[in-house]
């Protein structure tokens, strides 16, 4: 599971709490840090980050929405960190997996995004740099099932 401390919180302390998992890159200038969600994770969290730009532009999507079934992952808790909401927004992630305009699929532009459910077992971060990640023991093994190991980009040890 997901440490204790991300149960019941407000949304700051859920960003800083995810924050306090893991470390910036130490090759980047202070002003052009990237927090990259698979360095130093603390406390033994399973992760694995995909190219989430290449599944969808070579029409895999079902990869990721059979990872999410295995694993019964439907509605979900969507935090945006670079939006002022001051609360959590509960979304249909299946939905907006899948959902797109007249200039494609919108759910890789939802960057800077973590979605978790009540039980917080389990975490997804989808970020700028055109990456998902899955954090927790049961989704990051439902991920290694489905989704093809040529989208890999990291994983914690």
């Amino acid at each position: 599971t997901l440490p204790e401390i991300l149960r019941n919180m407000t949304k700051n302390e859920f960003l800083q709490a995810i924050r306090s998992t893991c470390v910036y890159k130490d090759n980047c200038e202070p002003e052009y840090q990237y927090w990259y969600p698979l360095t130093d994770i603390k406390e033994n969290i399973p992760a694995v980050a995909y190219n989430l730009d290449a599944i969808y532009s070579s029409g895999n999507i079902e990869q990721i929405e059979k990872a999410l079934a295995e694993c019964s992952i439907h509605n979900v808790i969507s935090v945006q960190n670079q939006d002022h909401k001051a609360e959590h927004e509960k979304i249909d992630l299946l939905f907006r997996l899948y959902e797109s305009d007249g200039d494609g699929y919108n759910f890789p532009w939802y960057v800077e995004n973590y979605y978790y459910d009540e039980t917080k077992e389990w975490l997804i971060y989808v970020s700028h740099e055109g990456t998902i990640t899955f954090a927790g023991e049961q989704i990051t093994q439902a991920a290694k099932k489905f989704i093809d190991n040529k989208y890999k980009v990291g994983e914690s040890q």
